[in-house]
């Protein structure tokens, strides 16, 4: 029986060292950044230096398509915050703000894609709603 044991544990390191990654494929459209639940910061978001001309999902992941003036938008980065408050309503609802950090002083106008990892919601209820600021429709997530 004593032998069986190392048998047991070996074969069970072998299973778990041979897993799959839990990280669903499309978080890697997302460049690893994620929707981040922050009042604070949500608050403090404006959204005047940009405009929103796309939205799409994509499994767990979110795609904003915005245009703001600048030299090229190589070096603009962006963040997207969800408020801590949800509404009771079914399905729930939370409001986000994309965060643009644009310090390019030129003025033509560019477009760019930003991708953003939705996994931060999964513990809520699904499904669910986005309202985002500078966006008309609500973003359903199911």
């Amino acid at each position: 029986m004593k032998k069986i044991y190392p048998l047991l544990i070996a074969s069970m390191i072998f299973f778990f060292a041979c897993k799959e990654s839990n990280i669903p494929q499309d978080f890697a459209l997302c460049n690893g950044e994620k929707l981040l639940i922050n009042e604070k910061k949500y608050d403090s978001i404006t959204t005047k230096n940009y405009s929103i001309q796309s939205v799409s999902l994509d499994g767990s992941c979110i795609t904003i398509m915005i245009s703001s003036s600048g030299c090229d938008g190589n070096s603009w980065k962006a963040s997207l915050f969800a408020s801590e408050q949800e509404s009771f309503s079914i399905p729930p609802q939370r409001s986000a703000r994309l965060y643009l950090k644009n310090s390019e002083a030129c003025a033509a106008q560019f477009t760019k894609n930003f991708s953003f990892r939705l996994d931060t919601l999964k513990s809520f209820s699904t499904p669910y709603i986005i309202n985002l600021e500078g966006w008309s429709q609500p973003i359903s997530i199911k």
